[in-house]
């Protein structure tokens, strides 16, 4: 909370434009420059105060692009099985085989680097282990018997899964997406 603060305030909390050179190169911490200034004199707290928003939007962004794909996936595998269980299953276990890391640096190096790139790539390299949490959770929770009572009288498939499931899915899923 600390650092969302920071981001939040960050116009009244730092005491330099970020973006402008207000000090000696490279000048060592003091008084003036409470974490010194970077190689071309800007104060590194104003820039370290301002950073905290990026970091913040990128990683708030990306979790919420890799919860929507991974819950998406992990409902639909899990509970209409067969065919999309396997094949959903098949391209998880192909996007986790691969380093994620290197992959993120590979594509963000080819499209170019910007803080929207960085966020939607790692967005779209994050969301196997969340699909496969999903889809066990759902796998234990289609047996219990409010599911099997809402399927026999005659709920839609969209309705078991948005009123009867997926509720009972997301303590998991939050605990996954604070990590």
């Amino acid at each position: 909370s600390l650092i969302i603060l920071t981001a939040v305030l960050a116009p009244l909390l730092s005491p330099y434009n970020p973006a402008a050179t207000v000090g000696d190169f490279s000048a060592a911490p003091g008084r003036k420059f409470i974490l010194g200034t970077d190689d071309i004199g800007r104060d590194v707290l104003s820039r370290l105060i301002y950073g905290s928003r990026v970091s913040l939007i990128v990683g708030i962004g990306s979790v919420a692009i890799y919860a929507l794909i991974g819950i998406t996936l992990g409902l639909i595998s899990s509970f209409f099985g067969g065919l999309a269980d396997i094949i959903i299953m098949r391209i998880t276990e192909v996007f986790m085989a691969y380093p994620k890391f290197m992959i993120i640096l590979v594509i963000v190096s080819i499209i170019g680097p910007n803080m929207w790139t960085v966020m939607l790539v790692m967005g779209f390299m994050g969301w196997p282990p969340i699909c496969r949490l999903v889809r066990s959770d759902v796998l234990r929770i289609k047996s219990v018997d409010y599911v099997s009572a809402a399927i026999v009288t005659g709920y839609s498939p969209l309705s078991i899964v948005f009123n009867q499931i997926l509720p009972n899915v997301i303590s998991p899923i939050l605990v996954n997406c604070t990590f």
